[in-house]
């Protein structure tokens, strides 16, 4: 009755600020109405109860501050931020207190151009990351100078504040003969943007997501947009049927820029519809949920709606934390080092690391050091028959936004057995794909760098330099080009020497570029220390933790067992058209250990752990 009562908003409700966690005060709200800004500054949050599942927009995570965990909760930072006075882009503190060069410039200094195929992973880690991304970040930025301020490269941009653009040099290697002479940008959305903060206070990110791995994405992290996709049968979600296929609800066709219309049309209402590999995810995520609600009201007739919804709610955003902690990050990082950490177990029982004093809260450095794996992107995408034979390719830079491909002529099914047959681009090898840096938002905008635009947010974001991060890692002072040998080759100082005047300098982003990857390991050690210390908070401070014994509504042992049963392998078996088998392991290449084997192989979750219902 509770959940009733919440979604339909009948329970009394405190308005809480969102940035400071706290109830808002009347001239608070008075402010905040002035500016029509409402309800990105507040949430709504009604009474805690310590026994109800987890709220779909994360408030009440944490009982002693309900905001926290919430949408709107203030990122926090590993290291505080760097600006130069009024906020700006830091500059060189070499003794100069220049500008520091161009982002552009840095990138095309530190990485190479080119393709190189991975021996090890495929496109599906890719895929996985980005949609993880969509889970616990934004794209609010994106749109922002996609659709809202297109003008930043025109002269109507230089009297826009918000307006940050990517200058290109004259003797730029593939511009230098064209009229390209700006790639667009805005600056992030922030507190301060939106009135919830004095623009006298440091700058804070504000985010529409949880930050929590909760699948957000997929159910929708508006309090009460749910409402409106559930289906209110069976705990299922509504969908639409395109030749044959299920999909998400359509609806919002401003968002699919790319579509080619008048015969493309489908565009998700609710989800978000953004770069290939993660849009495919919602859609497989999304028939997923069906998939499971449908094995509940099979066993359990005597389930109503509400109860099959949430338990199906449960069971996905566990199997997915199975297989992004268990699966995925073991493969980049090394099993041995995750479970000496404390990241994963290395028992298959419950396990209980809750601490109600660390609050539910993202890590700017993590949601911005996902970003490197933009060079691990193979961007010319593989399309396979029915036979799993490679059979054409695609720019897949031209698909942002273009949802509507995907149920037209068997698209998805070739896409879905590519994700798995195709090798991503070579990890570590300090390159990236030209249609990542030049290209970037396919027809979107005519040039983009998506890479020289990762450098420009870090700036923005005011990210600390490279060897403050190296120092909280490492726990040792680098203060010189000559102390970086300890984590870079030789030749990588040397490009960096080229754009920087001191290891001082050096942006974060770059210095992941240049560091040698980690033993047993696939990624740079400073990225994976920026991601272990948020893998190991969410575990901490997530009170509706998966693997908690001691938590409303756990699993039980043979329900948690059967969790640990999850694997990408079978979740593509489910619910990706075309696929009758699939390798062992689809983030690792096939090779004699990783065969393709028939989806009925595969392990399962077996749902009559969950069967109540006498027959």
């Amino acid at each position: 009755m509770f959940w009733i009562l919440l979604l339909f908003g009948v329970v009394n409700a405190v308005t809480y600020d969102s940035f400071s966690g706290r109830p808002a005060t009347g001239p608070q709200l008075n402010q905040f109405d002035k500016y029509g800004t409402t309800s990105m500054c507040t949430n709504e949050i009604a009474p805690c109860d310590p026994n109800e599942r987890r709220r779909i927009d994360g408030s009440c995570n944490n009982l002693k501050n309900p905001q926290r965990g919430a949408i709107h909760t203030p990122s926090y930072r590993v290291l505080p931020p760097v600006y130069s006075d009024g906020y700006r882009n830091r500059k060189s503190i070499c003794g100069t207190n220049e500008e520091l060069k161009p982002p552009r410039i840095i990138r095309y200094e530190t990485l190479l151009e080119g393709k190189a195929s991975s021996s090890k992973f495929t496109q599906l880690v890719t895929y996985f990351v980005l949609f993880m991304f969509n889970d616990i970040g934004s794209v609010q930025d994106v749109i922002n100078y996609l659709k809202r301020k297109t003008y930043c490269c025109e002269e109507k941009g230089k009297y826009d504040d918000e307006c940050t653009p990517n200058l290109i040099y004259e003797n730029d290697p593939v511009h230098r003969f064209s009229n390209v002479r700006c790639m667009n940008l805005t600056s992030p959305y922030t507190f301060q943007y939106f009135k919830c903060r004095s623009n006298k206070t440091t700058p804070s990110r504000i985010l529409p997501s949880t930050p929590l791995f909760d699948l957000s994405n997929i159910y929708n992290y508006i309090p009460g947009g749910i409402n409106d996709f559930r289906e209110y049968k069976g705990g299922r979600l509504k969908v639409e049927l395109v030749n044959g296929l299920t999909y998400p609800l359509s609806g919002n066709e401003r968002s699919c820029i790319a579509n080619q219309k008048p015969k493309e049309t489908l565009c998700h209402k609710y989800l978000p519809n953004g770069v290939m590999g993660s849009n495919i995810f919602h859609i497989w995520f999304y028939r997923l949920h069906n998939v499971v609600a449908a094995n509940l009201e099979k066993i359990n007739p005597c389930w109503d709606d509400n109860k099959i919804f949430y338990t199906t709610r449960e069971i996905l955003i566990a199997g997915y934390l199975q297989i992004y902690y268990y699966q995925f990050l073991p493969l980049l990082f090394g099993m041995e080092r995750l479970i000496k950490d404390g990241v994963i177990s290395k028992h298959k029982g419950y396990r209980d690391v809750y601490d109600e004093k660390i609050i539910p809260q993202m890590s700017d450095e993590y949601s911005y050091v996902l970003r490197w794996f933009h060079i691990a992107q193979e961007a010319t995408l593989e399309l396979y028959d029915e036979n799993y034979k490679c059979f054409k390719t695609f720019p897949m830079v031209n698909l942002t936004t273009r949802t509507a491909y995907f149920p037209e002529n068997d698209h998805e099914a070739q896409i879905a057995r590519g994700s798995f047959l195709q090798s991503t681009s070579k990890f570590m090898d300090h390159a990236v794909d030209p249609d990542i840096s030049e290209v970037g938002l396919g027809g979107l905008q005519y040039a983009f760098d998506i890479t020289a635009a990762d450098v420009a947010k870090g700036r923005l974001f005011g990210f600390a330099p490279y060897v403050d991060y190296l120092e909280v890692c490492r726990k040792k002072k680098f203060k010189t080009f000559k102390d970086l040998l300890e984590v870079m080759d030789e030749d990588r100082i040397k490009r960096l020497r080229r754009v920087y005047k001191c290891a001082q300098d050096v942006d974060l982003m770059p210095g992941l570029w240049s560091e040698r990857k980690i033993k047993d390991g696939s990624v740079p050690g400073t990225l994976y220390c920026l991601m272990a210390e948020q893998l190991l908070r969410s575990i901490k401070s997530d009170r509706h933790w998966y693997e908690r014994r001691n938590r409303p509504y756990a699993f039980t042992p043979e329900q948690l067992s059967q969790i640990r049963n999850s694997n990408m392998g079978k979740l593509l078996c489910r619910v990706a058209p075309g696929i009758t088998k699939i390798t062992k392991n689809p983030f690792l290449v096939r090779s004699e250990r990783n065969k393709m084997v028939s989806c009925d192989e595969l392990p399962e979750v077996d749902f009559n752990a969950w069967k109540e219902c006498k027959q």
